[in-house]
């Protein structure tokens, strides 16, 4: 048992997989719908959908320091406009677009564009020189927060915005005796006016993320300062009370690399998970916010990794996708034409239906991807 752990993770399970490929059930169950195909470019990521108006965010690489290029779509002509600007010039339409595909308190924007969280009354975004900033949300008043630290990352506020947490790190005269890294990064959690609290105890954590009452952050930590083989030893899950920045852990994984975490949206399930071997992840389910282990399961990994509230854990890669469903086991994997690669996004159109976005390695091409996950595990 790893002695930074409350308890012992039991063995686990795999989950048989099952291959729904081109299978004409499935897309007339519509588990798969393309809502649009445009053109790639070096860096291009779903920013996210909203079907409220039938619109649809791409953003893509863009020369220029802070620069990127926004690109919207009108998912009912089937046509769209591409802006670019830095983000600070951008900043509160950006934001809009944020606000408009969230909430993101809950779920981090990961695999999403510019870094930007999106409270009633502010903005925080990721400078170009490794900056925090947080401005009103008309764009004004701009400050640093972490003004001491050499760099920050990740901002995300509380559900009612009163709150804000991040990472950042500050840079080490020298580095310790086998550890890798010069600036070790941290979590910061407090008032979004300040002061926040340097959690210390949380070592190289991931994006954090909010419960859905505000009260506690969730975010996994990285055990990956070795300059020593091997460099990257696991990670940890851990809840953080938002008032005190006190820290519990919840389980560490010690033979897993690359460690996450993900919470669902109704708070009462977490994921944390790394992988375990050559196209293998190890999985394991919690229940939140005591942390105790429901489930434990071994799954083909995947580059991105999604969790919905209706227990179903999706992940993209390559010319396939797949889907579990974390209380059963069932699990489905749906293939992909050659040389694609598919991201899935942390947007949920509702408790079964999410967004991801398939690159076409052969055709230069994006496809904007709507998935009844619910269709594809045929519950």
């Amino acid at each position: 048992m790893d002695a930074r752990s409350p308890r012992l993770w039991r063995s686990w399970q795999t989950p048989c997989f099952e291959d729904v490929g081109m299978n004409p059930a499935a897309i007339l169950l519509g588990a798969v719908q393309v809502l649009f195909t445009g053109a790639e470019s070096a860096t291009t990521w779903l920013q996210g959908v909203d079907r409220a108006h039938d619109v649809a965010y791409v953003t893509h690489e863009a020369r220029g320091r802070g620069a990127y290029s926004l690109e919207s779509i009108n998912l009912t002509a089937q046509t769209s406009t591409v802006q670019t600007a830095t983000l600070e010039h951008g900043l509160v339409a950006y934001a809009d677009i944020v606000e408009s595909t969230g909430p993101f308190t809950t779920r981090s924007r990961n695999y999403a564009g510019p870094h930007v969280a999106v409270s009633r009354d502010h903005i925080a975004y990721e400078a170009a020189e490794d900056a925090l900033l947080v401005a009103n949300r008309g764009g004004g008043g701009t400050r640093r927060l972490g003004a001491r630290l050499s760099a920050a990352y990740h901002p995300i506020f509380s559900p009612d915005g009163a709150s804000i947490a991040y990472t950042g790190c500050t840079k080490r005269a020298t580095i310790p005796r086998d550890e890798l890294a010069l600036c070790t990064y941290r979590l910061f959690v407090g008032p979004v006016e300040g002061p926040q609290i340097d959690v210390r105890s949380v070592i190289d954590p991931q994006p954090p993320v909010f419960s859905p009452d505000g009260r506690y952050v969730y975010v996994a930590s990285r055990d990956d300062d070795h300059a020593t083989a091997p460099r990257d030893r696991g990670g940890c899950a851990y809840r953080v009370v938002a008032a005190t920045g006190e820290a519990t852990s919840l389980g560490c994984m010690t033979t897993a690399t690359a460690i996450e975490m993900r919470q669902s949206d109704d708070g009462r399930t977490g994921v944390l998970f790394g992988h375990t071997g050559v196209g293998e992840m190890e999985v394991h389910v919690l229940d939140l916010p005591e942390g105790t282990e429901r489930h434990a399961w071994t799954i083909p990994s995947g580059p991105s990794v999604a969790l919905s509230s209706a227990r179903i854990l999706a992940l993209g890669g390559t010319a396939q996708m797949s889907f579990v469903d974390l209380e059963t086991g069932v699990a489905r994997t749906i293939t992909r034409a050659p040389r694609t690669l598919s991201w899935v996004s942390n947007q949920w159109r509702d408790d079964h239906t999410l967004y991801a976005i398939e690159h076409d390695l052969e055709s230069a091409l994006y496809r904007i991807l709507e998935i009844d996950a619910r269709a594809t595990l045929g519950s």
